[in-house]
């Protein structure tokens, strides 16, 4: 595990960018009359607020084995911020609409097992999860009735239940042809785009051994 010092410059404007445009969808879900989607999105706020950006990894592999048979992907050590390893967590992080919370991780567990035990109210209308795995790649798998894959989920994994896209918040609205407020489809379009490449980053477990460039020991 890596951080390249090309991903680190984003990562702040990144985070604040998510901040900015969850605001926008909050705003919409509070005039819709969606009270619970306003502070499950507002929780994805405060969660993105009071994360620390270079606590961070560039997504992929960079663990030995790999690099001994990949030598051409091996980074040069100046263009890295630091490396590292974690030991492996016991949870699976999961964003739905109605907040971010980290649930239990136990052998066997897929995408269909862990979406069948959230309440029907924090997947509402979704059809796809973004699911991030611990070497950061992110994959869009179907998480409704007419979709539902059963993809394994490894420890310290990541699921974002994805926003509607194309109607916006529109099945949220108080009453038939109620236009969403102006913006929110473009904003959970890129919410659904940026904030799992976000996620990403993030360092796959909770105890993580970081070496800085230049660091001895």
């Amino acid at each position: 595990m890596a951080l390249r010092q090309q991903t680190a410059d984003g990562l702040p404007a990144q985070r604040a960018r998510l901040v900015e445009e969850l605001a926008t969808l909050v705003i919409s879900a509070r005039v819709a009359g969606n009270a619970p989607l306003a502070a499950g999105l507002a929780r994805w706020a405060e969660a993105l607020d009071a994360d620390e950006p270079m606590k961070a990894r560039t997504p992929g592999r960079f663990d030995l084995p790999w690099l001994g048979a990949n030598l051409r992907q091996d980074p040069p050590l100046a263009s890295l911020v630091h490396w590292g390893t974690c030991q492996v967590p016991d949870w699976v992080e999961v964003w739905t609409h109605a907040g971010v919370e980290r649930r239990p991780w136990r052998p066997g567990l897929d995408l269909r097992a862990l979406i069948g035990e959230l309440p029907r109210t924090s997947v509402r209308r979704a059809d796809h999860a973004a699911v991030i795995d611990p070497f950061g790649r992110v994959h869009r798998l179907g998480i409704a009735a007419w979709n539902r894959e059963a993809a394994p989920l490894a420890p310290g994994s990541r699921v974002m239940v994805l926003l509607p896209e194309a109607q916006g918040l529109r099945g949220a609205l108080p009453f038939p042809g109620a236009l969403p407020f102006p913006g929110t489809g473009v904003e959970s379009e890129l919410i659904n785009q940026r904030l799992p490449a976000y996620l990403a980053t993030r360092l796959p477990g909770d105890e993580c051994r970081l070496q800085g460039v230049g660091e001895q020991g």
